[in-house]
């Protein structure tokens, strides 16, 4: 099973999980691809936002997985779907010559429901802890700004905060 997450812009998915029965190898965390042009059935499932099935597909010689995985296999990819669309893809992949039929489709559809809904809340929850932390760091500057006594104080105090801030080396604001 392999999970697949994409990026904000949906110009790339990458490879974020893969696990084997088999295997102890489940760590390929440099691979990914580039689906606007790949024509791969990840890629496919992504764009399509539904469940493929793949009777014999074979892994191509760079894929981390290929030293797992014998080359030809059967695979289900099914799209981890929100309210806001799909953000990556569920890829079961078996060697067995039993394809996966349709019972199990609709049991992986659902596991890939599941998986979706815990991503976005995590992507949800990471988006309001960072606009927390966006907001508390507002709320610091303007207050060490508005403790100044004098306008040339504020001044100084507007340019160190923002040069820290933007941790800049050095930052100097003239006033006609």
């Amino acid at each position: 099973a392999a999970i697949w997450i994409a990026d904000a812009q949906h110009k790339y998915i990458f490879l974020q999980a893969f696990s084997s029965f088999d295997s102890n190898e489940s760590n390929p965390k440099s691979y990914n691809i580039n689906f606007e042009d790949e024509d791969s059935p990840v890629s496919n499932c992504l764009r399509q936002h539904k469940p493929l099935l793949h009777k014999k597909y074979t892994l191509e010689e760079m894929d981390p997985r290929s030293a797992t995985l014998t080359n030809i296999y059967a695979s289900a990819t099914l799209p981890l779907l929100t309210q806001s669309g799909a953000i990556g893809v569920l890829e079961c992949i078996t060697a067995s010559n039993d394809a996966i039929n349709q019972t199990e489709i609709e049991s992986l559809e659902v596991l890939a429901n599941q998986i979706a809904l815990v991503l976005s809340n995590h992507q949800q929850l990471q988006n309001a802890a960072r606009q927390t932390e966006l907001q508390n760091k507002l709320y610091e500057i303007t207050s060490k700004i508005n403790k100044a006594k004098d306008y040339d104080s504020n001044i100084k105090n507007t340019v160190e905060e923002l040069s820290k801030t933007l941790n800049l080396p050095g930052a100097s604001m003239h006033v006609n």
